[in-house]
């Protein structure tokens, strides 16, 4: 992972810290994740089968399936890199107030985008409560992990990372370059393994899925393994840890800024997954490195230099709102789903509500972050502002 670095300036493990903020804004990441986002979201949209078009609508399905899974790794590891970034001084952070202000960020979006899909689908189960509490990825049942609004899985690996980061951060902070250096091998070798090692068991039960696709072919897989390798919480961990341990090597000037290799392997891995990997081995496994290698790279060429793009700035604006695109999105298919008949338009007619879709998701987020996230960002403002009064009037 050290290899053909460029380091932005020479500092030693003990100082290294200090460098980054700088507490610049890291524009080009808010900005590219723009892009895994929308792929995402185009991913969730082939659901639909809009278009008669049989190879128009193979060929979207074929290619954006796996790349929305990729797009699903890229936002694991730059949410370990996120926090880490933001994380100015890491022995200093207070558990409560850090968690109580992580989950009012996301936990309120949650419950309202449950609730809007509890309405539509108007299906009462047992996994309600489980999934309102974000411990639906915890349980190997796709009638539990993909429950309401079945995208927020992914918040149950963002609890853990919440739960377990001020210890975390702490300690990697504190570790040399070069234990780091392993450690990230270690975390990005075994999450590429994991596919591997579980075909030493047996698969169990299969299920099938509309997102399930092999060399362009609808496959059914081994349910528990499908859940191990995407969704179980502690194995998607593996990519948050891998963000925070790349964020502490950029902050120390040691990555690679090539964001061209980066974007060369992640190509080519995309191509392998698509036409030669067996499927569970396209979850994660063939991009986790390139995503790894090219969020670093950004940043880093970010760091090095004095300008940003003034169409990066602009675009770093928009990305703020991909947390709530990701999360209504979902509310969106179902709205499309009764107001749509599967293949009732021409392929161009199908395409061209792509743009028009992801424009839904972002206004509905833009909504949510003006309304909802602001009321619940001032009243935890408050709250973290009385505490600290608090506790300085007790010392």
């Amino acid at each position: 992972m050290s290899s053909n670095k460029e380091p932005l300036g020479r500092t030693t493990d003990a100082d290294a810290d200090d460098r980054s903020p700088q507490r610049v804004t890291l524009h080009g990441l808010a900005a590219i994740r723009l892009i895994p986002s929308f792929i995402i979201v185009v991913s969730h949209f082939s659901f639909l089968h809009l278009t008669s078009n049989v190879a128009a609508d193979s060929i979207l399905f074929t290619v954006v399936n796996p790349a929305g899974c990729n797009a699903v790794s890229f936002f694991m590891i730059l949410s370990g890199f996120i926090l880490a970034w933001i994380t100015s001084q890491p022995d200093t952070l207070v558990f409560r107030n850090f968690l109580v202000k992580r989950l009012l960020r996301v936990w309120p979006v949650h419950v309202v985008a449950s609730i809007l899909a509890l309405a539509l689908l108007w299906k009462l189960d047992w996994a309600i409560p489980v999934n309102l509490f974000l411990l639906h990825a915890w349980i190997p049942d796709p009638n539990a992990y993909y429950s309401l609004n079945a995208p927020s899985w992914t918040l149950c690996t963002e609890l853990v990372l919440y739960l377990i980061f001020p210890k975390l951060i702490g300690r990697l902070s504190r570790a040399s370059s070069a234990k780091l250096g392993t450690l990230l091998s270690t975390l990005v070798a075994t999450v590429i393994l994991i596919p591997a090692l579980l075909t030493l068991f047996p698969d169990g039960g299969r299920i099938g899925n509309v997102a399930f696709v092999e060399h362009m072919q609808p496959v059914e897989i081994s349910s528990w393994k499908y859940w191990f390798v995407y969704i179980f919480p502690l194995t998607r961990l593996l990519e948050c840890i891998i963000g925070v341990i790349v964020c502490i090597l950029v902050r120390r000037g040691i990555w690679p800024r090539s964001i061209l290799l980066a974007c060369s392997v992640l190509a080519l891995a995309v191509v392998l997954e698509v036409t030669t990997l067996p499927y569970l081995f396209s979850l994660t496994s063939a991009t986790v490195l390139p995503i790894t290698l090219l969020i670093g790279a950004v940043a880093t060429r970010e760091i090095a230099t004095d300008r940003v793009p003034h169409i990066v700035k602009k675009l770093s604006v928009i990305g703020k709102y991909t947390f709530g695109i990701y999360m209504y999105q979902w509310i969106l298919i179902l709205l499309f789903e009764t107001a749509f008949t599967p293949q009732s338009m021409g392929a161009a007619e199908s395409f061209a509500l792509i743009p028009l879709f992801y424009l839904f998701a972002l206004a509905l987020s833009y909504f949510s972050y003006g309304t909802l996230e602001k009321y619940v960002r001032e009243k935890t403002k408050e709250f973290l502002r009385k505490q600290s009064e608090h506790a300085r009037r007790t010392v």
